[in-house]
C-alpha cells in the first residue's frame, strides 16, 4: 500500500513538472509573440540583430568595443 502511495505521489509531482514546463514555455511564446507584433506594429523595414552587423563593410569600428557595448555588461557594473 506504501508503495503505491509512493509511486502516486511521485506521477503526481512529474505531472506538476510537466505542467510548469509547458506553461513556462507558453509565456516565453507569448511574450515573444507580442513582442514580433510590436516590431511589426512600428513599421520597421527589417529586424536586425547584432550577429548581422558587417564588421568588414564598416571597417573603422572596433569589434572589441562594439561586442563589450552588445553584450550590457556595463549595467551589472554600474
Amino acid at each position: 500500500m506504501s508503495d503505491q502511495l509512493f509511486q502516486r505521489e511521485r506521477l503526481k509531482k512529474r505531472i506538476q513538472m510537466l505542467i510548469f514546463y509547458i506553461l513556462t514555455l507558453e509565456v516565453d511564446n507569448k511574450r515573444l509573440r507580442a513582442k514580433d507584433m510590436l516590431l511589426k506594429t512600428e513599421g520597421f523595414p527589417s529586424v536586425e540583430t547584432i550577429e548581422q552587423f558587417d564588421f568588414i563593410f564598416i571597417s573603422d569600428v572596433p569589434i572589441k568595443s562594439f561586442m563589450d557595448l552588445s553584450s550590457l555588461s556595463f549595467v551589472d557594473k554600474k
